[in-house]
């Protein structure tokens, strides 16, 4: 495998200074010379030096050459006009780094920003004025280029930047790269993103990026997974716009169980997650007797648009986002652009939904975005009893909704549609009937699961289990095979090639409905999926959504994937007492 060969640049009022701090940090991890701290020309000497864009467009080339002839793979990072030298750079010699990282780098120069720009400077001697404009044609030039060639692009911005306001961040995102770049905006950060507050939170991503290029060994990775990607189409597209992915998807549970490889289920775990399952809003419009919003008390509000897109940024490999949590995802107005802005990075999409809000516009708006999955949650098809599990539900209102959306739908056959169904004690004798309802709505597949949490363990089958609650269900579950229903364990959620490999997971013995595992055997949530807030904050898994373990957008994710809460559940779940509300949970 190649090594890497990292170069840095700074702008043209600043020095290696300002990036000192994260080539130590790549220096510590990887070796000194595969790092390069580049002194532009002239800024070593006591009067500052002419704006030579030519002579500084030369310097990066020659210490670029000089990690080439060691055949390193290429990356390039740039603080400021450092990062709009390097774009000239790669635009004048034709050259494609394998990563290009811009940090506070600015598209465009208008009279504002010289403005902010000459106090910022302030305290710069001898800025020649020519050179300003120099800078100034620089910046234009470098903002006006169109690569026609692919490759990586990670922009970092800070949120409070002083000089290059944070809206300048998402205008590289226009037509500068054929692909897509990951735009990150740093919450507090300043113009010093890579030295001053909240560097430590800019420099792991860095970090994080310059490893997926370190380890990837693309066609290795890819070979491995080919009877994943065979069952998973959707993956192979993800794959082509985000390679360095490859890896971490190799490692996941889920796809080793497609490879019938054992899994060791670690502590710390050297891959990211691969889902990430995101409550956009926490509205409701119903009141559900079983939800864990009954216990955890939330304010009405929504996540916005560039929160998500920042999570997503910060999230690179989570192949698969399902919009899902303790709010009703249509109820944010901007539902479609959440899904739009997720499935053109080519992730796989889908939601979970009460259904009574899907009016005939919204359902077209849902099959426009490219969504890949709709799952809909009945637990009845009887409405006095909808009433008393789901207040505020019309059960005639939801099966109309549905049905109108799965006319809609047939002529998107790649779409996955599901019916989610939660039994308890009172709503287990209506089984059948549902399933009569369910099997007439057009939906692939019927999805069954016990009870959840502990405040409602007096009413799971789990603990109210007797012989004829069992043949009531068996019966029911003949009954939906019987109609072309398939029924699934719970079992299936976190799989891959599910279309392919449902047969896999068919509730074919019911009795695993009334039963609890006393020892960790089908969970892989806390190896490959990250459950994440409105406000940013990751959860240790969907089951306790009272136990946080950090925010994304304040806390580097490997601090959270691998925290200490985190390392520790892992563990505890591996024993022979496993948490509470792992043994209590019907997925376990």
């Amino acid at each position: 495998m190649m090594s890497i060969g990292i170069i840095c640049v700074h702008g043209y009022t600043g020095s290696p200074k300002d990036i000192q701090l994260l080539v130590e940090l790549f220096a510590r991890e990887y070796d000194a010379d595969s790092v390069t701290n580049c002194l532009l020309p002239g800024h070593d000497a006591l009067e500052f030096p002419q704006f030579d864009k030519d002579l500084f467009v030369e310097s990066i080339s020659a210490a670029v050459e000089s990690h080439k002839t060691r055949n390193k793979k290429i990356i390039l990072i740039g603080h400021s006009t450092g990062g709009n030298l390097m774009l000239l750079y790669c635009a004048r010699f034709s050259f494609v780094p394998h990563l290009l990282i811009l940090t506070s780098t600015p598209k465009r120069i208008d009279g504002a920003y010289l403005n902010r720009w000459e106090k910022y400077a302030a305290g710069v001697k001898g800025l020649p004025l020519t050179s300003v404009a120099k800078m100034v044609t620089a910046i234009h030039e470098s903002g006006a280029i169109k690569f026609s060639q692919e490759f990586s692009v990670l922009i970092l911005h800070g949120e409070k930047d002083e000089l290059v306001p944070v809206e300048e961040a998402f205008l590289w995102g226009k037509n500068s790269f054929t692909s897509p770049p990951r735009i990150i905006v740093v919450s507090r950060a300043n113009h010093d993103i890579l030295a001053g507050p909240r560097s430590d939170y800019a420099h792991a991503l860095i970090r994080r990026s310059v490893a997926d290029i370190s380890m990837h060994d693309s066609e290795k990775s890819m070979g491995r997974i080919k009877s994943v990607l065979d069952s998973e189409k959707a993956l192979g597209r993800f794959l082509e716009a985000s390679p360095y992915s490859c890896r971490h998807l190799e490692q996941c549970p889920s796809t080793k169980r497609v490879l019938a490889e054992s899994i060791d289920f670690p502590l710390y775990s050297d891959f990211e997650p691969v889902f990430a399952n995101i409550e956009i809003t926490t509205q409701c419009n119903l009141r559900c007797k079983y939800c864990a919003r009954a216990l955890i008390k939330k304010q009405g509000k929504n996540m916005s648009i560039n929160t998500f897109r920042n999570i997503l940024s910060i999230l690179p490999h989570a192949y698969r986002i399902t919009f899902v949590g303790l709010g009703e995802p249509l109820l944010n107005p901007h539902i479609t652009d959440f899904i739009s802005e997720a499935t053109l990075q080519k992730r796989h999409v889908g939601l979970v939904t009460n259904a009574t809000c899907m009016t005939e516009d919204i359902s077209s708006d849902l099959l426009r975005s490219g969504l890949n999955a709709i799952t809909f949650s009945i637990d009845t098809a009887d409405q006095a009893v909808i009433e008393v599990l789901r207040s505020g539900s019309d059960i005639r209102r939801v099966i109309e909704n549905i049905g109108k959306f799965a006319d809609m739908a047939k002529f998107h056959q790649d779409l996955s549609t599901a019916v989610f169904c939660t039994l308890s004690v009172e709503n287990v004798s209506l089984l059948e009937q549902a399933i009569k309802v369910i099997s007439r709505l057009g939906v692939r597949a019927l999805m069954l699961t016990d009870l959840n949490f502990q405040h409602n363990i007096p009413y799971t089958l789990w603990k109210n289990q007797s012989r004829d609650l069992v043949t009531m269900v068996s019966k029911a579950i003949s009954r939906s095979f019987s109609l072309q229903l398939p029924v699934l364990s719970v079992h299936a959620l976190e799989e891959f090639g599910l279309s392919q490999r449902y047969r896999n997971f068919l509730l074919i013995h019911p009795t695993s409905l009334f039963t609890r595992m006393g020892r960790h055997i089908h969970c892989m949530s806390p190896w490959q999926t990250i459950p994440i807030d409105v406000d940013g904050n990751a959860y240790v898994c969907d089951c306790q959504p009272q136990r946080a373990i950090g925010n994304l957008l304040e806390k580097p994710l490997d601090e959270i994937w691998n925290s200490q809460i985190m390392m520790e559940h892992r563990m505890q779940m591996r024993s022979d007492d496993p948490p509470f509300e792992c043994s209590i949970c019907p997925r376990f």
